[in-house]
């Protein structure tokens, strides 16, 4: 059996979260925000745009009948927008499944399906205290490729 799986995918992955501690180490060891000199403000997050942690791992599978399987799973941590205000909103930490398989019928052909939010987890794309956005519900797709 053949296992293929993504190593320069997982390596990006890596390295962001490296590269995102590293410049949050910085910015702590410099103190360095845009409200430094206000004290009220000391100590707060300065962009609530985006959950803290995002983190995303897929992985493919070829099986000797040149199927290929796949799947992969996308995390967020805790979410909190408008904190400091009077009206705020949360959303918790959750974990997405997307699921893939790949069948090429001959040299020119290749039918693919794919499923994304497979367990069908509600969430938000976008979280603020006067609108959120709900995320993809569970659906799935069928491709045709062909290649000339």
């Amino acid at each position: 059996m053949i296992i293929i799986i993504n190593w320069w995918l997982i390596l990006i992955v890596i390295r962001f979260l490296i590269i995102e501690e590293y410049l949050s180490m910085q910015q702590k060891a410099n103190r360095v925000t845009p409200f430094r000199k206000l004290c009220s403000f000391q100590g707060r997050v300065l962009n609530e745009a985006t959950p803290e942690h995002i983190a995303r791992l897929f992985a493919t599978y070829q099986c000797l009948n040149e199927l290929t399987i796949g799947g992969g799973v996308n995390y967020q941590s805790v979410w909190s927008a408008s904190r400091y205000s009077a009206v705020s909103a949360r959303q918790d930490d959750y974990l997405l499944v997307n699921l893939m398989a790949s069948y090429p019928i001959n040299d020119t052909f290749t039918v693919a399906v794919n499923a994304d939010n497979a367990l069908d987890k509600k969430c938000y794309s976008y979280l603020s205290a006067v609108s959120n956005r709900c995320g993809e519900p569970r659906n799935m797709r069928i491709t045709l490729r062909a290649n000339f």
